[in-house]
């Protein structure tokens, strides 16, 4: 089943998946951000564009429409989508990823859950939900990183019960386990895939923390 969409080559291991391009874009901002000498500014920088882009692939999958358009000599005929999907972010590191696809996505609704991991069992805590109505819409979830896919699962099985008609989650690094961990009706656009996860859950060669990286390293 094909339900997982790469803009970048899988790394070191073979996952199911269809990949549609090696892009060079993507390479440049990917090392941009991995690289441990990038400051706040580039990295954040790189997250939206990465974010952009993944927004544009993204919207392939929302319902289609034809629009006529008037031109100052007559009318043209076009595909469009039919309504703005849901944005949902996961604090706080998808906060750079989400305004890329904000750009593409401009007058969405946003929506964001406030999330920390305990760092003995990796379960994710939820402390703070503020969602939009998503009842009988598209919801893209956004987030930075996904190792174990606890954070992203306690989302997606949040806005399920609240009726979201389908779920798009958009990433930039997978992993395999985290990939399996996914509910396989939600369709998975991710940036690249790594293919380790070390003892304390962390991603590797990965890029680090994205939210202290992003914003500062947080108070102990």
């Amino acid at each position: 089943m094909n339900r997982i969409i790469l803009t970048l080559l899988c790394l070191s291991f073979s996952l199911s998946a269809e990949v549609l391009n090696n892009s060079l874009y993507l390479h440049h901002h990917i090392a941009r951000i991995r690289h441990q000498e990038t400051g706040r500014a580039g990295f954040r920088e790189s997250l939206s564009k990465i974010g952009e882009y993944l927004a544009i692939t993204a919207m392939e999958e929302l319902e289609k429409v034809e629009v006529d358009v008037q031109t100052p000599l007559g009318t043209a005929s076009h595909l469009s989508y039919k309504e703005e999907p849901v944005l949902v972010t996961i604090l706080r590191a998808g906060m750079p990823l989400l305004e890329g696809v904000q750009k593409v996505f401009p007058h969405a609704e946003v929506g964001f859950f406030a999330m920390a991991r305990d760092e003995e069992t990796f379960v994710p805590f939820v402390s703070y939900i503020g969602v939009p109505d998503v009842k009988d819409k598209s919801v893209f979830i956004i987030d930075t990183m996904v190792g174990t896919a606890g954070s992203v699962n306690s989302a997606i099985d949040y806005l399920k019960q609240q009726g979201a008609k389908n779920i798009t989650f958009l990433c930039v690094m997978i992993t395999q386990e985290g990939f399996d961990n996914i509910a396989p009706e939600v369709k998975v656009i991710a940036a690249a895939v790594d293919p380790i996860l070390n003892e304390k859950k962390y991603i590797v060669p990965g890029l680090g923390d994205a939210g202290d990286r992003s914003y500062g390293q947080k108070a102990k």
